[in-house]
């Protein structure tokens, strides 16, 4: 039995009447959560767009479109020194203020960012947050990297020179040459050296070997490196469906590789028989865990993941720094 007219179109009016209030409500809630979040939040008297101030959203599409140091940049501009960039982060670009932050006297910890930093689920001295447990673990390496130390061995040194040399073999013929590639072998030629020992070391500048194939399968991956760590899971599962579809995107676990190489290189060296002939940070931290006075805070598990983060951090600084530093010297052939 059809219904009258007249009802149907009742029904057809109230269900627009209900659509339309639960609209309103809903926008008006919206609009109560902004506000609120503007005049009650915590960072609410540090200057920023309103749209930064109640979500982290913005900022990660900038930074997954690789384009937060831009955005940044022009925050800086329009607000000053210290601006607001997400409902819980500040950027700071004042001399001052900085060194208050990373100053001693406050020991403010670090945010929970550095968590991206562990590795094999153990924190190395970067990626330790409270500023106590980071000054403890700070003197298990300073002795070893301090200048007076490094510059004065001569094996070092002739390991420098001989990796300078290979590298200027590599541009002597005058053809094309890809820098970024070249800066970072030599990185990784250096501080393989001066951390696994000449033994273990890598001749990545003048010998094809797997670890090319890596820091290439690196440097692809640093290009979505924003979306991995904003969105890990989506990530890891879009990751492994990828290579699945194409042996090519094999680069999305380059990560993973680094850590299983790196992981290899450091169990060889500590087991290598002529370990204590060297100067390298794996004897090094192996004589601070014999040492009693580390109450056994040094052990096999934490120096793996301080390995992996010295060898890391120094191969992609130097390259960027290097490259960048060509660059500019292309730009300026007179200097």
């Amino acid at each position: 039995m059809l219904a009258p007219p007249e009802h149907t179109s009742f029904y057809t009016l109230t269900t627009q009447a209900l659509l339309f209030n639960l609209a309103v409500v809903f926008i008006v809630l919206i609009y109560a959560w902004i506000a609120y979040l503007l005049g009650n939040g915590s960072l609410r008297h540090v200057p920023g767009p309103w749209y930064c101030k109640v979500s982290s959203i913005p900022l990660s599409i900038y930074e997954i479109l690789c384009r937060r140091n831009e955005i940044i940049l022009d925050l800086h501009k329009k607000y000053g020194p210290i601006v607001q960039i997400a409902s819980n982060e500040v950027s700071v670009a004042d001399f001052e203020a900085t060194k208050q932050i990373y100053g001693t006297k406050d020991r403010w910890a670090k945010s929970d960012y550095f968590d991206h930093f562990m590795g094999y689920g153990r924190r190395s001295i970067f990626a330790t947050k409270p500023y106590e447990g980071h000054r403890i673990k700070r003197k298990y390496t300073s002795s070893f990297y301090q200048a007076k130390t490094i510059y004065k061995l001569p094996e070092i040194e002739e390991h420098v020179k001989t990796r300078s040399l290979a590298v200027l073999d590599q541009v002597r013929n005058g053809e094309d040459v890809d820098v970024f590639s070249l800066t970072s072998w030599y990185a990784l030629d250096n501080i393989t050296f001066l951390v696994f020992g000449p033994s273990h070391g890598t001749h990545e500048v003048d010998q094809t070997c797997t670890e090319r194939g890596i820091l290439e399968g690196l440097k692809c991956q640093q290009l979505i490196g924003p979306l991995r760590y904003r969105c890990p899971r989506l990530y890891n599962s879009a990751s492994l469906l990828l290579q699945r579809v194409s042996s090519r995107l094999r680069y999305l676990s380059a990560d993973e590789e680094f850590l299983t190489w790196c992981q290899k290189k450091f169990f060889a060296a500590l087991k290598d028989p002529q370990l204590h002939e060297s100067h390298y940070l794996v004897r090094h931290l192996l004589e601070l865990k014999e040492d009693d006075a580390h109450d056994g805070s040094i052990d096999v598990a934490y120096m793996a993941p301080e390995v992996l983060d010295n060898t890391d951090a120094a191969e992609a600084t130097i390259a960027v720094t290097a490259t960048y530093l060509i660059w500019k010297l292309t730009e300026a052939p007179e200097w």
